[in-house]
């Protein structure tokens, strides 16, 4: 897991799973880092995300191939 704190008083928390290629990580990364940064820019709609009853917030990512077209 991983934290960031910004100025702004947000504080992200990215599980991976464990086992995958440092490059489905790196893929994950900046899928994570956009959907952070749509959030703080367009708030929670546009991405999916979902509130928790904890009152903070979760979106979930899973990687799927489509076959070629």
């Amino acid at each position: 897991m991983a934290g960031v704190v910004r100025n702004e008083g947000i504080r992200v928390r990215i599980a991976v799973r464990p086992g995958i290629s440092e490059e489905f990580r790196a893929d994950f990364a900046a899928w994570a880092e956009r959907r952070v940064e749509g959030f703080m820019d367009h708030g929670p709609v546009p991405d999916g995300w979902q509130r928790r009853c904890d009152g903070n917030w979760q979106i979930w990512g899973r990687r799927v191939e489509l076959p070629p077209m």
